[in-house]
């Protein structure tokens, strides 16, 4: 079996790995998740930036933790160059969500909430094919709608075709793989 980071992409395409059709996006070879430098395994939540698209992508892969979850939202929602970017997450390659408690999920709407650019409203599309993964992003979109300071939209969709759509991606991604 090939490794999920090869199946990501073919030929410059989205696929859905179930039944191999390509995506019309075209997005750069290197959009995939990665090992880091040194290590052995690879890294859970992947994220980068396109400033042109105002988009931050971030590609779950394999078991994610609670720390993974919350430590991306610290490091990325943080940073002032990316406040009111829309953000897309794949779960697509995310074979377990170890989480110690499903209220998790509400602390991490609150904590995501809180951290949201109060000054403009953005989109959150969460790609999830796996039941389990879809659920819980379902349970943090129904957080997010009832919560006073959230200015960000969530959706959770099936495929990457329809989450592109969400934010209004019509074209390539062009991410920034440089240092973060």
């Amino acid at each position: 079996m090939r490794a999920p980071a090869e199946m990501f992409l073919q030929k410059n395409r989205w696929v859905n790995p179930e039944t191999g059709e390509q995506s019309r996006y075209h997005v750069d070879e290197s959009i995939r998740p990665h090992k880091a430098i040194g290590s052995e395994g690879e890294i859970p939540l992947n994220y980068r930036i396109d400033h042109g698209l105002r988009l931050v992508i971030a590609i779950g892969q394999g078991v994610l933790t609670d720390s993974d979850v919350f430590g991306y939202q610290r490091d990325v929602w943080s940073r002032q160059d990316v406040a009111g970017y829309n953000e897309l997450v794949d779960m697509t390659w995310v074979t377990q969500i170890a989480l110690p408690s499903a209220d998790r999920v509400r602390d991490l709407a609150e904590v995501a909430a809180a951290m949201d650019d109060k000054s403009t409203r953005s989109k959150f599309a969460i790609v999830a094919t796996a039941d389990v993964a879809f659920g819980l992003g379902r349970m943090f979109q129904s957080y997010r709608e009832v919560m006073e300071q959230s200015t960000k939209e969530v959706g959770v969709f099936r495929t990457m075709e329809e989450a592109l759509s969400f934010p209004g991606i019509n074209g390539p991604l062009s991410l920034d793989w440089g240092p973060r």
